[in-house]
Formats: structure tokens, sequence, C-alpha cells
């Protein structure tokens, strides 16, 4: 009889086999994770080790072969308030700074004539060129400002600014060099800025630019300016730099703003006054010295209407004299002055005083809403600001009785220097962009006397238009 279990012995045997390979091969599989598990944990503990090593570890010192180099400042271009553009570097605060002005006008005369009685000419000119260099070095600021026009001829070209500006303490800075004098405040407006094409009458009284020095501070936080100076002395209306004479002139000017950090509608008042004391005095008889110390008056066209006669010097005390206001608010302003020169002439040794007195009250609007200040329209940020002004001004000069006094001794000749004159004038301004500007301006200016024979000179009466371009 067979055995009912002699097949199932070799089956189990292989199936305890298989069992045996596999409890191996699993145990091999569970040992391996293990060791991989062990490497890892040594591998992290050998990395905080090294972690702890390097922070407690002080820095390595140089040695003499090792060599530090600094850090190299790296300049940066930036684009000015002004529209030009600047070189700064911030490690050290210098700067250097380029602008330009170029303005191309046209003048055409509907009536007027010069003191000969000749007919005015019409054409375009170039009434400014004036590339401007500025900046900031060691604390001290320049400005350095050349003038291409030539009045237009392309001849005189001269250098209309170059002065340093030395700060001292947190007060103020002393303005050392060729500058514009703080006397006239329609002259402090920046070129670029005017409301009308030229500057009014009373202009003419104050002088331009003059060489000497000037403390410039603000008090009151910034609602009280100051300018106090001693220069060499110019003539009224006149740009001179050179020493004329041994006299010297002192100016000085305060100007207050009591309501500028209030929120009212008098924040945008403000009035002042400035003048000048000074002693001019021919030198030696010298006709180009005499020259640049006495005054010749012009229109807005730039025409000259008075000067005087050949052989008149100056011979003592030139003063002047200059109630100044403003007002701005909103899309509205307002500036005014009067203005009053006296001067000590001679001629053929006879002495006289004569005051001259001249006045200016301009009006600016912008209708299409923009805020208006006396540095000009805000035309915001960005590149495309556009806007219309509007202005409308009336000016006037008076010469003293006695410059046409004496017979021979009379220091004017009213047949060809006029006693009066009085002008009115109306502008509009299309600023197109931050750097292009169109004016177009009707002047006409009146005189008493000026013509032979006494009479009065004819009306002037001039459409003039400017191109204006600046960076």
């Amino acid at each position: 009889m067979k055995n009912k279990y002699s097949f199932a012995f070799p089956s189990r045997t292989l199936q305890l086999s298989v069992l045996i390979a596999t409890l191996f091969q699993t145990t091999n599989v569970h040992a391996d994770s293990e060791r991989l598990q062990e490497l890892e944990r040594r591998i992290l503990e050998l990395e905080s080790r090294l972690l702890a090593q390097q922070q407690t570890q002080p820095p390595v010192e140089p040695t003499s072969t090792t060599q530090v180099v600094p850090a190299k400042p790296t300049p940066q271009v930036k684009v000015t308030n002004d529209g030009g553009y600047a070189l700064f570097n911030p490690d050290n605060g210098n700067e250097l700074r380029f602008s330009a002005m170029l303005q191309m006008d046209g003048r055409f005369f509907a009536s007027g004539s010069s003191a000969t009685g000749a007919a005015l000419d019409d054409g375009f000119l170039l009434r400014r060129v004036r590339p401007t260099f500025s900046g900031k070095f060691a604390g001290v600021g320049f400005r350095i400002v050349p003038e291409l026009s030539g009045n237009g001829t392309g001849a005189n070209i001269s250098l209309l600014d170059a002065f340093a500006d030395v700060p001292v303490g947190n007060k103020g800075y002393l303005r050392v060099g060729k500058q514009k004098t703080a006397v006239s405040i329609d002259r402090l407006r920046v070129a670029t800025a005017l409301p009308l094409i030229e500057r009014g009458l009373a202009n003419e009284l104050a002088p331009n630019r003059d060489l000497g020095v000037s403390w410039n501070s603000s008090l009151a936080d910034g609602r009280v300016g100051l300018v106090l100076g001693l220069f060499n002395g110019a003539a009224d209306g006149r740009d001179v730099s050179v020493r004329d004479d041994a006299g010297k002139e002192i100016q000085a000017r305060i100007f207050a703003e009591p309501f500028k950090t209030h929120d009212s509608a008098l924040k945008g008042l403000g009035f002042g006054v400035s003048g000048t004391y000074g002693s001019k005095k021919s030198s030696q008889g010298n006709t180009a010295v005499v020259a640049n110390t006495l005054a010749r008056y012009r229109t807005a066209a730039q025409e000259e209407f008075f000067a005087y006669s050949a052989g008149v010097a100056p011979t003592g005390t030139h003063s002047r004299l200059f109630p100044q206001l403003t007002y701005f608010k909103d899309n509205f302003g307002l500036v005014a002055e009067y203005g009053f020169s006296d001067q000590e002439l001679t001629r053929n040794n006879v002495e006289s005083s004569i005051k001259n007195t001249g006045y200016d009250l301009t009006l600016s609007w912008v209708p299409t809403g923009e805020p208006i200040s006396f540095r000009g329209v805000d035309l915001g940020k960005g590149t495309k600001g556009t806007a219309v002004e509007l202005a409308f001004r009336v000016s006037g000069l008076d010469i003293d009785d006695r410059a046409f006094q004496g017979g021979a001794n009379r220091l004017a000749d009213p047949d060809s220097a006029a006693r009066k004159a009085f002008n009115y004038g109306l502008g509009a301004n299309f600023h197109l962009s931050h750097n292009l500007k169109w004016s177009v301006d009707f002047n006409s200016t009146r005189f008493s006397g000026g013509a032979s024979g006494g009479r009065d000179r004819e009306e002037e009466q001039v459409v003039m238009t400017r191109l204006q371009l600046v960076y």
C-alpha cells in the first residue's frame, strides 16, 4: 500500500526553503536600511560640529601679503529739478551738474523809432545761449555760466556767472564771485520762468550782476531771507564785473513770507525791501570807466530810450531803494515793486543829485489750472506736463526833471532822451513740456520827450515771440 504522504514531503521542503530565503533577504534589507540611517546620522553630526567650530573661531587677520581692495565708489547719473543732468557720488556727496538754456526771439515792430528817428528793424535773434556748469565738491557749491549769444550779435561773449557758495555752519553761506544782485525782485526771477518775455522798467534802475561777496541766510524756519553783500558797484541795468573805480557798494535785502507755513489764503504773501549804497567816481578821465558807471535805460524790446550826455560823470554817492511784494495763490500770481535810484553826477564841474523812479506790477494766471509760484508754473512730475499761462504787466520809469535843466550843463538831451516811459504788456506762454516753451507778447511803450524839438518820441508797439529750450 502506498503511503499517502509520499508526495507531500518534497513539496513542503521546497516551500520551507523559499520561506527561509525570503526571511534571509528581508533581514538583509532591514540591515542595509539601518546602516544607511546610521550613516546619515553621523554625517549630520559631523556637519553640526564643523558649523560650531566655524562660529567659535576668530576671523583670520590679513597677513602682510594679503591686499585689501577698498570698494570703488559708484557714481550715479540723475535728472535735476531744472531738467539738466548730474553726476553724483553718494559716498562723499560730490556732484557735477550740466544744463543749458537756448532762447530764440523774434521782434516785429508796428511802430516806434530810435533816438535818431530811424525806424526799428524787425528780425530774429538769439537772446540767450547759456550752458551751465554747477555742482558741489567738499561741501562747497559752485556755478559757472558763460553767455554765448553776445546780445544777439555774436559779439561780446561774456562770463555771466562765476561764483562759489561756501557754507558757514547751519546759518547760511558766503557767495563769492560774479553773481546776480539781490536788488530788483524782477531780476531775481529766473529767465526761463518770466511771465513776459522781458522784465519791466523798474528793473532798469537796479544793477544786473556784480563782482563781490554776499552773505545769504534763511531765518525763522525759512520765512525770512537775508542777503548782505559788498560789491564793486554796477550802474543801473548794467552787468559789470571789473573794478571801475576805487568806490565800493553795499547791497542788502530782507524778504519775509510770514504765513509760509500756514494753510490759509495768506500763505503765498511775501514782502520786503532791498537797497544799495556806495560811492562811484570817475577815475583818471577813463571814458570806459565812466560809461560803466552811468545808467542807460531800455524798453521791453531792449531799445534804448534814455542815456546821459557826453561829459557826464559820477562824482559821489549812489543809493537805491526797492520795496517789493509778491502773492501767489493756486494758479494766480502777483509781483510788484517800486524802485528809487539816486546818484550824484557832474558835468562841467556842476554837480547834481538825480533821483529816478520806476514801478512794475505783473499779474499771472494759469487757466489750465496748474499751480504757479515765484519759480514759475509747476508742471508736476513726468515728461508730458503742459500748461497755458497768461500775463499782464504795467510799468513805468520817470527821469528826474533836474537831469534836463542847466542849459549847457544839463545832464541829458531832451531831444534824444525821454523824460518818462510808460509800458503795458500782454503775454501768453505755452508750456509744451518741462523743456520746451513758446511765448508771444504784445508791448506798448509811450514816451514823454525824447524826439527832436522836445517832442514825444513815437509810441513803440512790438509783437515779440520766443522759443525756449532748456534741459
